[in-house]
């Protein structure tokens, strides 16, 4: 927080007047990088011609975004990474831009709805697709810095759970 309060030119006293503690200025921060993802997505949502391609396309971009942003990166790498893992985790707040990402998605395109696996709540599959990003954020592989094999990855395993009709499995390449 001293950090913080030292790269921003204001005493510690404000940052503490802001934010309770270190874990709600990551939530903070990690929110206001989810809004901005969601409101890059919306041309994709409008072209998309399926839920399958709004998903893996989405999360490629996802990925890319958190990769190359220099402060989330940072909060992605190193010790941290753990603890910004389990921000996200734990935040009500990215969980409800989430969820209001998929409803907009369903608003702005409601013949995608049917796509989606009968029975299966919004909220779980924001839920698992929220842990799907961040662990391909997380995770050191190959798929890291390749959106290809993210692409194949999100096809053969995430949009199954997802998706009421089993898409072919992608082609290698």
């Amino acid at each position: 927080m001293a950090d913080v309060a030292a790269e921003a030119g204001v005493a510690p006293a404000t940052v503490y007047r802001h934010f309770s503690g270190r874990s709600d200025l990551l939530d903070a921060v990690l929110a206001s990088t989810a809004l901005r993802v969601s409101g890059s997505l919306e041309q994709l949502v409008l072209e998309a011609a399926s839920l399958g391609e709004i998903l893996t396309e989405g999360l490629v971009q996802i990925v890319d975004l958190l990769e190359n942003d220099p402060l989330v990166s940072a909060m992605f790498s190193g010790d941290d990474r753990l603890v910004a893992g389990a921000t996200v985790t734990g935040s009500a707040q990215i969980r409800q831009i989430a969820a209001g990402a998929a409803d907009d998605v369903i608003t702005a395109r409601p013949d995608l709805a049917t796509e989606l696996r009968v029975g299966l709540p919004i909220e779980h599959a924001v839920d698992h697709l929220i842990a799907v990003g961040l662990s391909l954020v997380l995770t050191e592989s190959p798929l890291t810095a390749d959106p290809a094999a993210q692409r194949r990855y999100v096809q053969t395993f995430v949009l199954p759970a997802l998706l009421e009709t089993r898409p072919p499995l992608p082609e290698q390449s």
